[in-house]
């Protein structure tokens, strides 16, 4: 009997192990596998990158290797994705990949904030060409740098990397026999001496002077302005040295040498319907972004990430669920029903036009872009117009009724979404209160009057493009009560004042438009001017967020300037 029972404990524990080893294989997830491939320079960016979104996403494993010939092969083999450097001869035109900017290199000459002649910088900026001639000429002194400078010793640094001297190297158009002239530094060594240097200028990286609270340079030092095109002043256009914000925009919409800005692009193919691939990459450039200054770079501006993430999801067509199959039958007898009295509705319809056409010469119109000026806008009498692009309108109880004029909604392009103040939200004249959005990008509009909103125009959430179709009607914005309305009135403009103004706007607008393109180099395909110089109608629709931020900065929040 002993030996009955031990033998079926022992059964027993045998099937109990079985069955035990049998449910923890089955709860073993496989993890899916995720290639990568990298770029030298951005090797540790990678590997960072990867690592950090395993830590969220356990089900995964990214397996990372060194990218050292032809991406499109690598990546239809594996149907992975890359990082790579801008830089890297790996990075070749190819229509089959989707290439998204994540990060950037971007190198920057700085100087000790104590430098004496920090003011006549600031004015004037210095060129690549003075900073190359003092080199190449063994300059000693500032007097070569700075106009009418006293002769104040003059030291130059740069990095001691092989990325950085490339960028310093292309942007000063020197070689590399003259290159090894200047004294090189490790980063922490390049910052210490142009703190304590007042007469020192270094090139480091942007990433590396970039204070803990990331508002900032780090203290000692200020970044030197450069004079990029040379004429001896920082024009209006080259203003981006201010603060750190101003730069790092100034940096996206190229109004900094493009020699000192080297691109981390992720890549992967156009057509993948890989959803980690797809996953990661939006992580990447949205939540991942504060591991790039970790892995050696500079993050994307809040906006231009959004433009990136659109890029990586572009809109889908999602398809209803299917019908049950007499359901669907009947659905497609009724569509065929309708299908037929469309079609002979329009038989008698086309008839009748021949007929008609039949009378009259026939005429061609060309397809052309219909040109954008004071002509095409409505100046309605009895509505107050302020600087800021809006009309007003009291209406008898007291109220004003407040919307956008027909310049601003006819040169973006219709709106897919506005972002409205709440009924009882208290406004200031000159203060952001309606955010226009099309398709991501943004533009926000200012108060014309001071005081409370009352009413919004609830229909715009559903139907926003009516601000485009009908501004001064149905496209109204608000309805305030203004707290101040006897002082702020004589601010507006009416009748052929405000059709003045408009017309020196559009000038202002072409101004704006070409300095905008000049900057930023765009493609032949964006088109915002006809042949001679006229403006397109609605010449910011196919323009990128970068000229809408760009549009906001230098038109919009200067309007009162003109």
């Amino acid at each position: 009997m002993k030996n009955k029972i031990l033998l079926t404990i022992g059964l027993l524990m045998f099937f109990t192990s079985v069955v035990s080893s049998h449910g923890v294989t089955q709860n073993v997830t496989r993890k899916e596998m995720v290639s990568v491939w990298s770029s030298p320079q951005v090797h540790e960016f990678s590997n960072i990158l990867t690592r950090e979104y395993e830590k969220l996403h356990p089900e995964l494993q990214f397996r990372l290797e060194s990218l050292d010939n032809v991406l499109a092969e690598k990546l239809n083999e594996t149907r992975g994705l890359a990082f790579v450097s801008e830089e890297s001869d790996i990075l070749v035109p190819n229509n089959s990949l989707l290439k998204v900017i994540v990060a950037r290199d971007v190198i920057v000459p700085v100087i000790n904030m104590d430098n004496p002649f920090i003011s006549m910088m600031e004015q004037n900026g210095v060129s690549a060409d003075k900073i190359k001639k003092a080199i190449t000429n063994g300059a000693t002194d500032w007097s070569s740098i700075v106009n009418n400078a006293t002769k104040e010793p003059f030291h130059i640094y740069f990095l001691n990397d092989e990325s950085a001297q490339s960028a310093i190297s292309s942007f000063l158009d020197l070689s590399p026999e003259v290159m090894g002239k200047v004294d090189i530094k490790t980063t922490p060594d390049m910052i210490g001496w142009v703190q304590k240097d007042k007469y020192a200028v270094g090139f480091c990286r942007l990433v590396d002077i970039i204070n803990s609270d990331r508002t900032d340079v780090i203290e000692g030092i200020k970044l030197l302005p450069i004079d990029k095109n040379g004429n001896g002043h920082i024009d209006y256009h080259e203003k981006i040295y201010g603060n750190l914000d101003d730069f790092k925009r100034g940096v996206w919409i190229g109004k900094y040498p493009k020699s000192l800005v080297n691109n981390i692009y992720s890549v992967s193919l156009a057509n993948s319907d890989d959803e980690n691939i797809t996953a990661f990459l939006s992580w990447v450039v949205t939540d991942g972004q504060k591991f790039v200054e970790p892995g050696g770079f500079s993050e994307l501006l809040y906006n231009e990430r959004l433009s990136r993430l659109e890029k990586l999801n572009p809109p889908q067509i999602v398809l209803e669920n299917q019908e049950p199959q007499s359901a669907k039958s009947r659905t497609l007898l009724y569509a065929s029903l309708g299908i037929l009295v469309v079609l002979i509705f329009a038989g008698i319809v086309v008839f009748q036009n021949q007929k008609r056409k039949s009378r009259v010469p026939l005429q061609t119109n060309p397809k052309r872009h219909k040109v954008f000026d004071e002509s095409l806008l409505s100046f309605p009498n009895g509505l107050f117009f302020d600087k800021s692009h809006t009309w007003v309108f009291m209406e008898k109880e007291g109220k004003v009724k407040f919307g956008i004029d027909e310049f601003i909604s006819s040169i973006t392009g219709d709106y897919t979404r506005v972002i409205l103040k709440s009924p009882g939200d208290r406004v200031k004249r000159k203060e952001p209160v309606v955010t226009l959005v099309q398709k991501g990008k943004q533009i926000n509009i200012h108060a014309p009057v001071s005081g409370t909103v009352t009413e919004i125009n609830e229909a715009l959430v559903a139907d926003p493009f009516t601000i485009n179709h009908s501004p001064y009607n149905d496209g109204w914005i608000y309805m305030i009560e203004p707290s101040n309305w006897l002082r702020e009135i004589q601010f507006f403009k009416m009748g052929e004042s405000y059709k003045e103004w408009i017309t020196s706007e559009i000038t202002r607008l072409k101004d704006f438009l070409a300095c905008s393109f000049n900057i930023k180099n765009l493609a032949e395909g964006n088109l915002a001017f006809q042949e001679g110089g006229e403006l397109i109608s609605q010449p910011l629709k196919n323009l990128g967020p970068e000229v809408w931020e760009d549009f906001q900065n230098y038109f919009i929040e200067t309007s009162e300037m003109y």
